[in-house]
Parts: structure tokens; sequence; C-alpha cells
């Protein structure tokens, strides 16, 4: 009997684990941020300078949490044609929690992947840019709740909410990779870095795979368990 109760609670302990890798959706994993772009200042033409400020919200509610000394890093945007070339802007803090400011420039008309460029985290992909036109902004993985605007931004200014896609992965592996070396604007699209050189960002969809094997391997053990409790109560009898 109490094999089995032990059989039992081991296999509640690895299901409530596996649930919480993966059944809860992609967003209830890891750390990670999201991107969101204010609304642009109308019709975006190439070879025209525009002000466009952003905000970057870690699990896409509230800004970076961590203690000093850690540090989010360099954020921007970065802008990708069709061609794969890319122009990146450096962001920089405004006086609100998370958000940010930088000029952008489009070289030239045409469809443009808005990627943001979050520090630590991986990038994020925003929409898409068309040039002549606007920006259309992706649904995101969360978005901040009544009492988040409430708690970080009490004030006038405040992150846009969008529309949630539950089904967003929001670790961005669709998202182009960020070149080395420090953002500036513009400039033409860099080698992709190498992941073996790099830091990899918090929340790495990396970071599933042992869980999952992890887990995999406890339901394995639970039942050779179970297996070997019959057995030897067989031999028993």
């Amino acid at each position: 009997m109490r094999r089995r109760a032990g059989v039992l609670a081991a296999a509640l302990v690895i299901g409530a684990g596996l649930g919480a890798v993966g059944g809860a959706g992609p967003a209830a994993a890891g750390g990670w941020a999201v991107t969101v772009i204010d609304p642009l200042p109308g019709r975006i033409v190439a070879g025209q300078a525009y002000k466009v400020s952003f905000w970057v919200l870690q699990h896409g509610t509230h800004p970076f949490s961590a203690s000093p000394p850690i540090s989010l890093g360099e954020v921007g945007l970065m802008l990708t044609d069709d061609a794969g070339a890319s122009v990146s802007f450096a962001g920089r803090a405004l006086a609100e929690p998370a958000h940010y400011t930088t000029t952008v420039t489009v070289p030239h008309d045409g469809s443009w992947r808005v990627t943001g460029v979050q520090g630590m985290f991986l990038p994020f992909h925003v929409g898409t840019l068309t040039v002549p036109g606007t920006l259309k902004a992706l649904g995101v993985p969360a978005a901040p709740s009544q009492e988040d605007v409430q708690k970080y931004w009490p004030g006038p200014v405040r992150p846009p909410v969008l529309p949630i896609d539950h089904q967003r992965d929001p670790f961005g592996l669709d998202a182009p990779k960020v070149p080395e070396q420090p953002l500036t604007q513009p400039r033409p699209a860099a080698a992709a870095v190498d992941p073996k050189s790099a830091t990899e960002p918090v929340g790495s969809s990396a970071r599933r795979v042992p869980l999952l094997a992890a887990g995999i391997a406890g339901v394995a053990l639970v039942l050779a368990l179970g297996a070997g409790g019959r057995a030897w109560r067989t031999r028993r009898r």
C-alpha cells in the first residue's frame, strides 16, 4: 500500500511539472519580453525621419524587473526588407518605465519586417511596416491588465494594449537574429550571431528541451516502479 501511494504521489508531481512546461501554452515558460510600438505619426514614406516610441515589456505585462547590477541591455528596432537587408535604430530611455524612443528612417519603399531588439531577451517580431503606408502589428502573447497599468504607469503615458494571441511563441523564434555590433542608425545587414560565442538570452527555448526530457524520464521511472511493485507482490504470493 505504501509503495502504491509513493508511486501515485510521484506521478502527480511529475504530471504537474509537465503541465507547467507544456500544458499552459508557450507563454508559461521562461523569461521573455515583447516590444509594443506606440501609434505611428500617420503615413510613413521612405527617406524621411520619424520619431518612434516603443515599450519593452517583460512577460508582456511589466517593466524589466531584475535588480542591479543586472541590466536589460541595449534595446531598439530593426527593419528587414524582402531581400534580407536590415537597418537598425538604437533606443533611448524615456521617463516612463520600459518606454524608449528612436529616430527611424526607412531607406526605400516596400514591405519591412519590424523586430524589437530587447537586450538580454530574444528579439520579438512586432509586425510588418508597408512603405508608403503604416505598421500592421501582430497580436502579443500577453498584455498589461488594468492592475498592471495602474501599478507601473499611473500617469497619462501608458503602453498600448494589443490583442492577445495565446498561440504566439513569446521567445520570438521567427524573428531574425540581431547582429553582435552595437545598434546604429542606419546600417546594412550583418552576419547572424554565432550561437557558440554569444550568451544565450534569458528564456531561450533551448531550455525547454531538457525540461521535457526530464519529465518523460520521470514518467518512465514511475511506470517502472509500478511494474516492479506488481512483480514483487506476485512473487510473494
